[in-house]
């Protein structure tokens, strides 16, 4: 469990909040290499719209990616846990995917689906204070 967060100045985190049902966390143990135990974390999450604004964030998100993300998502409880950050391992989130439509079809959505992922020896955790953004 962690309960603050020390960054250095020129760091922050933005805050994205998402329509319901548009984003969720995840992580899968695979304990099958022998001794050793890896996690893969993702985060996925859809931004609404084809827009200047939406694609200015995809690609800060981007232009992040190859540094790594490390997110704080605020499950439907309101457990704060972290992602892309571990004592056994500090190896950050890094965007693996981005799908946009325009939609087919007048009624269809337009927007585009974004995956983070990583793989680390252990499973998020618990984030107990403010989230610094």
């Amino acid at each position: 469990q962690y309960s603050a967060i020390t960054m250095a100045s020129s760091n922050v985190f933005y805050e994205y909040e998402f329509e319901d049902n548009t984003c969720k966390a995840d992580y899968e143990v695979d304990g099958s290499e022998g001794k050793s135990t890896s996690v893969k974390a993702m985060i996925e999450f859809y931004i609404e719209g084809l827009s200047n604004t939406n694609r200015t964030a995809i690609a800060s998100l981007m232009a992040s990616s190859p540094c790594g993300i490390i997110a704080i998502v605020v499950d439907t409880t309101g457990t704060k846990w972290v992602y892309g950050y571990g004592e056994r391992s500090k190896k950050a989130m890094k965007m693996t995917k981005a799908v946009g439509t325009t939609g087919a079809k007048v009624d269809e959505q337009q927007g585009q689906t974004i995956t983070l992922e990583n793989i680390t020896p252990e499973i998020p955790r618990v984030y107990t204070g403010t989230v610094p953004v």
